[in-house]
């Protein structure tokens, strides 16, 4: 499947009308995709994807997955990311754990992005 100039190679995810899928681009580079699965997705919808770009693109961690860009691609949003693998920070920090440091820098990154000129 072809989806704004990506090739779906593999479905990660998928629930109600969120899809988060591996694939490449017309130049060959891997990405992962969260689009919405839905000819007519509420305001609200499109708005917490719009947030979701924001937060993703204020914080600089290595363990959150960075933003390529957002498209769109009537009517819906496309999230274009890092193929970060098919993990999750859940299960990295599982495997290994957040020490203080990494955590806080993380939280100050969060609390930062509610600070910045909207």
């Amino acid at each position: 499947m072809n989806l704004a100039g990506y090739t779906i190679q593999e479905v990660i995810y998928a629930a109600d009308d969120t899809v988060v899928a591996r694939a490449r681009s017309e130049r060959g580079e891997k990405v992962v995709l969260k689009y919405q699965d839905s000819n007519r997705p509420s305001p609200d919808l499109l708005a917490r994807w719009q947030h979701e770009y924001s937060v993703l693109r204020s914080i600089d961690s290595e363990w959150v997955v960075k933003t390529l860009g957002l498209k769109q691609i009537e009517p819906s949003l496309i999230l274009v990311l890092e193929d970060f693998g098919s993990t999750n920070l859940a299960q990295l920090i599982e495997r290994q754990p957040l020490d203080l440091s990494e955590r806080l820098n993380i939280a100050m990154q969060l609390a930062s992005w509610w600070t910045l000129p909207r």
